[in-house]
């Protein structure tokens, strides 16, 4: 059985950086600790802005990036069917009805898990076709374009 990895990303408020490891509130702060080190000792602490605060999903991109909730994700598609031969019953080829892809942003719902939401869906070509939330990562097919926090653009335009 595979287990999450639990683990935080928020901005540093002295200068701005992702750290990444276990997040707490200490003394009114929020706190990111970065992860036990090779001598077991508790990590340093930094102190992040409280609105950046992310959670890691337990998914990667199709490059092997973690994903965290508030990331931008461009997610390909295609819809279509197989072509089967009819005496082998083998795959043969497939024809796409049509392809594009989708931009949103990784939130969790309860019911359904982690999703894209504010997500736009546009065609091969880059035109934008409409607007929904809800739509299913398929992390294979998702790559990290962004976050909230620092490319909001990517979603806005």
């Amino acid at each position: 059985m595979n287990v999450r990895e639990i683990k935080f990303r928020g901005q540093s408020v002295i200068n701005n950086h992702w750290e990444h490891g276990y997040f707490t509130f200490e003394g009114g702060y929020h706190v990111i600790r970065s992860f036990v080190s090779e001598w077991h000792k508790e990590g340093s602490p930094i102190i992040v802005k409280g609105n950046t605060v992310c959670q890691f999903t337990g998914l990667k991109d199709k490059n092997g990036k973690d994903i965290y909730e508030g990331d931008i994700i461009r997610r390909e598609y295609e819809i279509g069917r197989d072509i089967i031969d009819p005496v082998s019953l083998g795959f043969v080829d497939r024809e796409i009805e049509e392809a594009g892809y989708f931009i949103g942003i990784v939130h969790y719902r309860p019911s359904e898990g982690y999703v894209l939401n504010k997500c736009k869906k546009f065609d091969e070509d880059g035109v934008f076709l409409s607007q929904r939330s809800g739509v299913k990562i398929y992390s294979q097919y998702a790559e990290v374009i962004g976050n909230i926090y620092e490319n909001i653009e990517l979603i806005n335009s």
